[in-house]
């Protein structure tokens, strides 16, 4: 089986992320540049329509907290394909919400309109009822301007309330330790790896497949490949430092990568003690 080469074939057509992609692209984000203009695109450690994309994908889908959105970044495909392979540390992605929480209030809005207007009935956890709005407007023509004027005001105070909680949030996290997402994923590559079992070089599924991994970060220990010096030894119950060794030597070379990787995690392994009466 292929797997996609671009991380935009992992979300199916009509994901979120995409319609949340697509809409933070048509609105007028020149307020969340201003704050930049003097010192120019240089002073921007990272593009503000991303950021904003990332955020408002967030807050709908319920990933209120700083910390957990940075690691997002690492994990989570949709938070990957918005930061286009940006990894905005936590406290970057919190003072952004903190130096523009009047300009997301009121675009987190104008998203939410949009969606209704499209007929959603949720945008991630925040229910739209764009159905019941498209219903009404039919029965009644146009909604008066009073009520217009109120369901502004409602939905206004719903991001808000939002923005407050991404704010408590970060308020009640914000003396936990530093966590290092990129040094942590490092550690924790340390610990996976990937063993390319019967596969031949230079064919197509191996190149895909090294192209993969490659692009996840994952490094790969070894290839094992599809040798009847395995049929042979199975069949008459020896293993490989059985045989001859000049007959098997590309067979030991491949698992020698695999000892030797083993050997150098010994570290992250935990001895198990017995504890007993002397």
């Amino acid at each position: 089986m292929l797997l996609p080469a671009a991380l935009q074939d992992w979300l199916h057509e009509g994901h979120l992320a995409y319609f949340i992609n697509d809409t933070i692209d048509s609105l007028d984000l020149s307020a969340f540049h201003a704050r930049y203009a003097q010192g120019g695109p240089r002073n921007q450690p990272y593009h503000p329509v991303m950021m904003v994309k990332v955020l408002v994908y967030g807050y709908a889908t319920g990933v209120f907290s700083s910390r957990k959105l940075a690691r997002k970044l690492h994990e989570d495909v949709a938070f990957r394909v918005l930061a286009a392979g940006n990894y905005p540390a936590h406290r970057t992605i919190c003072d952004f919400r903190a130096l523009h929480l009047e300009e997301l209030s009121g675009l987190f809005v104008q998203v939410v309109k949009l969606a209704r207007e499209c007929g959603l009935v949720r945008l991630g956890t925040i229910a739209v009822d764009g159905t019941k709005i498209k219903a009404n407007a039919s029965r009644h023509k146009a909604m008066s301007y009073a009520r217009m004027q109120q369901a502004e005001a409602e939905l206004k105070g719903q991001i808000d309330a939002l923005l407050a909680r991404a704010r408590a949030v970060d308020e009640t996290e914000k003396n936990e330790p530093e966590l290092d997402v990129p040094a942590e994923i490092t550690r924790r590559e340390n610990r996976l790896a990937v063993i390319a079992n019967r596969v031949k070089p230079n064919t197509i599924i191996f190149r895909t497949l090294m192209k993969f991994l490659d692009q996840m970060q994952i490094p790969v220990i070894t290839t094992l490949r599809d040798s009847q010096c395995y049929v042979y030894a199975n069949e008459h119950g020896l293993g490989l430092h059985d045989m001859n060794p000049a007959r098997v030597h590309p067979e030991l070379q491949q698992w020698d990568a695999l000892w030797a990787w083993l050997e150098s995690r010994r570290p992250f392994v935990q001895p198990s003690v017995a504890i007993g009466a002397d």
